[in-house]
């Protein structure tokens, strides 16, 4: 039997928004920073692991761009808002990877640098959220991943030291 495309495209909305929770770890709630056991902070390691998110957030954003061309929604189906704001998230992501890169490989630490990280926490849980309301799993889920989980990497480097 075949599924009118309405009920395609909420199967993979649904589809989406589970993998993406799972993908998220933690949900991707900026407070985890708090949550990790510290790390010393470690200059050239963290700047090796951030020098990879801008062509990972950059893999992110044109998959969700592509998508966003590639899928018409109904109007009875309300994820224009959520795909903007997905878009949007994922273009901000991608900026601020670049602009936390460049920060540390000119030297800035931790003290300089953990705005521009805690910002791309708060990125990752908007787009998991707006996520769940639009596109399909393949390949937004598996950039949001790689993504995400840079981000896990240098948490605790991050995090709250007592």
């Amino acid at each position: 039997m075949r599924r009118p495309p309405s009920q395609i495209r909420c199967l993979l909305t649904a589809s989406l928004a589970i993998s993406l929770m799972a993908c998220a770890g933690t949900g991707g709630d900026a407070s985890k920073v708090a949550k990790v056991a510290p790390l010393a902070w470690d200059q050239a390691q963290v700047t090796a692991i951030a020098e990879k998110l801008p062509r990972a957030t950059a893999l992110f954003f044109q998959a969700v761009y592509d998508q966003s061309q590639m899928v018409s929604l109904p109007a009875s189906f309300d994820a224009g808002e959520a795909g903007d704001q997905l878009l949007g998230d994922a273009r901000e992501m991608r900026d601020e990877a670049q602009h936390l890169a460049t920060d540390l490989s000119k030297g800035k630490g931790r003290a300089d640098t953990i705005g521009s990280f805690q910002r791309l926490e708060e990125l990752r849980d908007d787009a998991r959220v707006a996520g769940e309301q639009v596109f399909e799993v393949e390949p937004i889920s598996n950039h949001f991943h790689n993504v995400s989980s840079m981000l896990d990497r240098l948490a605790p480097y991050y995090a709250e030291t007592k």
